[in-house]
């Protein structure tokens, strides 16, 4: 093998635990102190920050706009070096940038100095969070558990939404920037530290996907490289080119970009909102805080079910729970905490739905060939719903005074796409299922069920 693994895991003479488990669990500390600083986490830093320097709301929510901007222009470029190179190298320099750029932000004088260190903590965010490093290596180490796999390793932000409250707390006790110089050495630190565990291809390590028994191989022995001797494995799949000539790459991505416009909004906006309608801070903190419980049981859930059902149902769903959560805040007067749950239930799961579906999706209709690239692609296809949500609802409460009309053309934007999902086709008739050469991929899940 190239490398020593830790104690314990899997061995090719000798099977205990598979070491892709321990990829997974590094995934969701990495992206929980990820979400606690920078993503859901930095809502409880928004109304601090705009009492401080008095800037408008368009003002500050153009940083969260640009942060998508920024992650959205960075996500090819990290998909493709993820194909490339080590995905550990990705991880750990994207973490040392973000906590740079989280340490200036506590330092901010001025916009141009907000806006200057935001771009550089997202450009730390393009290689830290799950939507690109940990989502390719996660489906290169799992392929009949797919789908349970990657919804476990998004269960990030479910942690990390945790700490809103606890955030909401530390900066009244210690002030916003002391909060945000520590998330900066925290995350420089922890997740270099966890970013060790990113490993590209199980094969180079002694295993096949799953933890399938390599002994128990049979008639893929000569069909792929010796395990173990360092070769990467053959890998079937569309080349990039081929992905963006495809009709499927496009619906999906447009169903994508729907959906983020909503979750973005809500993501820079939910603590203002409820703010905006008379709740405290710690009841508004609550509503983010049910949402982010709830968005765990979303991307379990959407995982376990792309596994199990048509991934075209699973689309479905999470557009009618985020549209019919938009509905919700629409149509129902918000007045207590009581009333606000049904709404952060709802948002909560179709949100976390939403997250583990652009992966899986992508991997099981592209192949994991150019996974990196493909997964990259889908998110900066995606960018425009990222920019469009947080702005929208900004410039919307600056000129109204209320986010009334923003929360009814979340809900038009979201449950629009629900008739582009037609167009998709079903898992068998997939561009990948069209692929006649017949690779040891092909007959991996095969072997992971004898292994069973």
């Amino acid at each position: 093998m190239n490398e020593q693994l830790p104690p314990g895991t899997t061995t090719r003479d000798s099977p205990r635990f598979f070491f892709g488990w321990y990829i997974v669990a590094a995934s969701v500390l990495t992206n929980t102190l990820t979400t606690a600083a920078y993503f859901q986490g930095f809502q409880a830093f928004f109304l601090p920050i705009l009492n401080t320097f008095g800037w408008s709301r368009t003002a500050i929510s153009g940083a969260f706009s640009l942060r998508q901007v920024e992650s959205g222009l960075m996500s090819p470029v990290v998909g493709l070096l993820t194909d490339r190179l080590t995905p550990r190298v990705l991880i750990i320099a994207g973490s040392v940038v973000m906590g740079l750029g989280l340490v200036g932000l506590s330092q901010t004088r001025n916009l141009p100095m907000f806006y200057i260190f935001f771009i550089v903590a997202s450009v730390g965010t393009a290689g830290t969070s799950h939507g690109v490093t940990w989502a390719v290596i996660i489906s290169r180490w799992f392929v009949r558990r797919r789908g349970r796999a990657m919804g476990i390793a998004t269960l990030g932000p479910t942690f990390g939404t945790l700490f809103v409250v606890i955030n909401t707390i530390l900066v009244t006790q210690f002030g916003w920037r002391w909060v945000l110089f520590g998330y900066g050495i925290v995350v420089g630190g922890g997740g270099s530290a966890l970013g060790m565990f990113a490993r590209p291809y199980p094969e180079e390590y002694g295993y096949l996907p799953d933890g399938a028994d390599p002994r128990s191989q049979g008639a893929l022995e000569g069909a792929t490289h010796a395990i173990g001797q360092g070769p990467r494995p053959r890998t079937q799949g569309l080349s990039p080119g081929e992905v963006l000539r495809t009709p499927d790459f496009w619906v999906i991505t447009l169903f994508l970009t729907s959906a983020f416009v909503g979750t973005s909004a809500l993501q820079a906006h939910q603590l203002a909102y409820f703010a905006s309608k008379g709740f405290s801070t710690s009841s508004a903190a609550i509503t983010v805080l049910v949402a982010g419980l709830a968005s765990g049981i979303g991307r379990i859930g959407a995982g376990t079910l792309v596994d199990l059902v048509d991934y075209r149902l699973v689309l479905a769903m999470v557009t009618v729970l985020l549209g019919v959560s938009f509905l919700y805040l629409a149509i129902v007067p918000v007045g207590g905490l009581a009333t606000a749950l049904p709404f952060a239930l709802l948002f909560g799961v179709g949100w976390g739905s939403s997250v583990p579906v652009r992966p899986i999706v992508g991997g099981f209709t592209f192949g994991n060939k150019s996974l990196g690239a493909v997964v990259g692609f889908m998110h900066f296809g995606s960018l425009a719903g990222g920019v469009v949500g947080p702005l929208l609802m900004g410039y919307i409460f600056d000129t109204q005074g209320t986010y009334d009309s923003a929360i009814w053309i979340l809900a038009v934007i979201t449950l629009s796409t629900l008739p582009v999902l037609l167009y998709l086709k079903p898992r068998s008739k997939l561009p990948l299922s069209r692929t006649p050469r017949r690779t040891a991929d092909d007959a991996l899940p095969a072997a992971n069920e004898n292994s069973d």
